[in-house]
Parts: C-alpha cells; sequence; structure tokens
C-alpha cells in the first residue's frame, strides 16, 4: 500500500508503445488487461492506482503533482519521447488535466465514458462542497442502500454502476473512501475548450467511447457541439451500459485497427 500521496502503478501488456492508464471509480491498475486484442497487444502499459483504492495513495492531496513526477521519472528512466493517455470514467479527468503538461509527448487519448470531457450534474454535485458533506452525511448513515436505490431509478446510475457502488459500501472505510474519492475529483479543475485546442494544435489523435445503455454518460446524449470541435476524433458507441471494461470494447477497438 502506498504511503500519503505517492504515485503507484502495476505495468503490463505486450507493445512496444507507452499507454499510461487512469480508471474509473470502484476498479485499479489492472482494469485495462482485458483489452488484451486492442490495447495490450499494442502497448506497454502503465496502469496508476487512484486515491483511496486498492494499491494507491491514502491521500490525493500532492497527487496530481507526483504523477507528473512519475511520468517524467518514466520518460527519462526509459528513453520514452512518445506515448498514449487512456482514462476511463473519472480517469478521463486525470487523463485531461495531464494534456496540457504533456502536449508535445502524447500521440494519442483514449478516452471511456469520459467524466470530465462529459459532465454529470450528480458528480459534480457530490464532488464538491456542500454537496460532498451531505453525500457523506447519507453514506455514513442508515441510509446507503436507500438512496443507492432512489438514484437508481431516478437514472443517475445504472445497474452495473449500482453494483459496483454496493461493492465500496460494505465497510465504513470504504464509505469514507468514496467520499473521499468524490472529492478528490471535484478539486481537478479543467479548462476544456483550451485542452480541446492544445488536442488540436499537436495533431493528437483522439478515440472516445460510449456505452450506448449507459445512464451516466449516454451515447445518444453525448456532447455533439463539444467533440465537433476536435480535429482528429473517432466517437464510437459500444453495446453496454457504463461498465465497458468488457471483450465488446475490446472487440470494437481491434476492428477499427484493421
Amino acid at each position: 500500500m502506498a504511503n500519503q500521496c505517492e504515485a503507484t502503478y502495476i505495468e503490463y501488456g505486450e507493445g512496444k508503445d507507452w499507454l499510461l492508464a487512469f480508471y474509473g471509480y470502484g476498479m485499479d491498475g489492472n482494469q485495462f488487461q482485458i483489452l488484451t486484442k486492442s490495447l495490450t497487444a499494442r502497448y506497454r502499459i502503465i496502469g496508476f492506482h487512484l486515491p483511496y483504492h486498492k494499491s494507491g495513495p491514502t491521500h490525493h492531496v500532492g497527487w496530481m503533482r507526483s504523477i507528473i513526477d512519475k511520468i517524467n521519472e518514466l520518460i527519462n528512466e526509459y528513453g520514452i519521447a512518445k506515448f498514449s493517455l487512456a482514462g476511463y470514467s473519472i480517469g478521463a479527468k486525470v487523463a485531461l488535466q495531464l494534456i496540457p503538461t504533456f502536449q508535445k509527448n502524447l500521440e494519442k487519448i483514449y478516452l471511456f465514458a469520459p467524466y470530465g470531457l462529459e459532465k454529470h450534474w450528480g458528480l459534480s454535485f457530490v464532488s464538491k462542497g456542500f454537496g460532498n458533506q451531505f453525500f457523506k452525511t447519507i453514506i455514513n448513515s442508515k441510509l446507503p442502500e436507500k438512496i443507492m436505490v432512489g438514484v437508481k431509478k431516478i437514472g443517475i446510475i445504472d445497474d452495473a454502476h449500482h453494483t459496483i457502488i454496493q461493492n465500496e459500501l460494505d465497510t465504513c472505510q470504504k464509505r469514507h473512501n468514496l467520499c473521499h474519492s468524490l472529492f478528490m475529483i471535484g478539486q481537478i479543475r479543467l479548462n476544456i475548450l483550451e485542452t480541446i485546442n492544445i488536442i488540436n494544435q499537436n495533431r493528437i489523435a483522439m478515440t472516445i467511447v460510449y456505452g450506448r445503455s449507459d445512464v451516466i454518460f449516454p451515447f445518444e446524449k453525448r456532447n455533439r457541439k463539444l467533440l465537433s470541435m476536435i480535429n482528429n476524433c473517432v466517437v464510437l458507441g459500444v453495446n453496454d451500459s457504463h461498465w465497458l471494461m468488457t471483450t465488446k470494447l475490446d472487440e470494437l477497438l481491434n476492428g477499427r485497427r484493421r
């Protein structure tokens, strides 16, 4: 287990190119291993662990700085001139935050059900200020199960995401970690128009994937106007919900390479 805010990661993949990857809530750095045909065959993947998750740091203050320092260490150690980024759900917001710093090093960006590029009022509310404190009070009461059922019914989350969250609510520590994780991601500030301008100026290719039945960042309701501003961007829909780390996604991405 990492101490404080130190950046930690797992390394895997058989490819020669480099991919730095950030997963979604309740997962770990191994999550992209299921993409055997598309990503692990092409890339050597550095799967960073998020704070408040297994094998991740115990605090987030200073973590983004630690990530930048660790990436620079990897660049120097392995002589990496170019690499790609991947981000899934809240991990997409971390990946987007890194684009201005490493814009000259980036070859491609993969975003899956991307928070940060796409906004969600529910996530925005519970990740900041009063909303986070309110959520923390509720989640540590006897109401979590009823709350989760309620937010599923009104469409804030779907069945797959409900299962992920339920698995993260069975202990007091896990409930605290959920609140801290949401607060951490809420503290990441993005200027998305400036980021898109950087992507276009550096001719960075992007692949963005949405679940067709995802109620959090749905394919049909994606921000087409914003996406149209990205010059070299492929937008794909996969027949899944918010849980996208599946063989369906692997086949979809692999098919795009042919």
